[in-house]
């Protein structure tokens, strides 16, 4: 009597098809968690960047209408000090600004006494805060009184260097002997990059030259 072949798969085919059907979803969760992985990496890129722009925005902003009050012996001084190495600058500045938002510390007027510097993060190696200080109270000592806050994270380096009339650029400022403004201010914010690398943003400000007679409070 002859034997038919009765229809369906036989173990073997089915071992050899579960190996391929396996392989293929391995292939395809490999796949899927590459690309969340790289999404992942790239919002946090954009958001540590947006985040370093908006600090760097915010403090060219108040450079840009910082004064000296020459008829007030007791006003803030424009001071720039340099510290660290060049490779991981730490640099801060004081001063005091017309142009600065009450809204956060909900009183005071537009001229504010204004501090930016670089505080450790004991969290994260190679790692700073960017603090800013605003007292809307200015008075002689830049670095009292106000609220102190951290406007980045994951900062590596804050460098500020000051040119003067003559076109020359320096590390450090101090307005007292003088009385004097420097002409720009370059800011550059190092942030800490993805696997030990530097995301660098860089600005201009430019210090108003306020005459006694033209400010006044209104």
């Amino acid at each position: 009597m002859k034997r038919t072949r009765q229809d369906g798969f036989t173990l073997i085919e089915m071992m050899v098809a579960l190996a391929l059907l396996g392989m293929m979803m391995a292939l395809v969760t490999g796949s899927y968690y590459a690309s969340a992985r790289a999404k992942r990496r790239i919002e946090s890129r954009l958001d540590l960047v947006a985040m370093g722009r908006m600090a760097l925005n915010t403090m060219i902003k108040e450079i840009n209408g910082a004064y000296i009050n020459e008829t007030d012996p007791s006003s803030t001084p424009f001071q720039g000090e340099h510290e660290g190495s060049f490779e991981s600058p730490q640099d801060s500045i004081h001063f005091t600004t017309t142009t600065f938002d009450p809204r956060p510390l909900g009183a005071g007027g537009n001229v504010a006494d204004v501090s930016y510097w670089l505080e450790e993060n004991a969290e994260i190696e190679d790692s700073f805060f960017l603090n800013r200080r605003a007292d809307p109270f200015p008075d002689l000592d830049p670095k009292e009184g106000g609220i102190t806050y951290d406007i980045a994270e994951q900062v590596r380096g804050l460098r500020i260097r000051y040119q003067d009339e003559n076109g020359s650029w320096g590390s450090r400022w101090d307005s007292s002997p003088d009385g004097e403004l420097p002409r720009l201010v370059e800011i550059t914010i190092l942030l800490r990059g993805k696997k030990g690398g530097t995301v660098q943003l860089r600005g201009v400000g430019a210090p108003m030259r306020w005459q006694p007679s033209e400010f006044a409070f209104k």
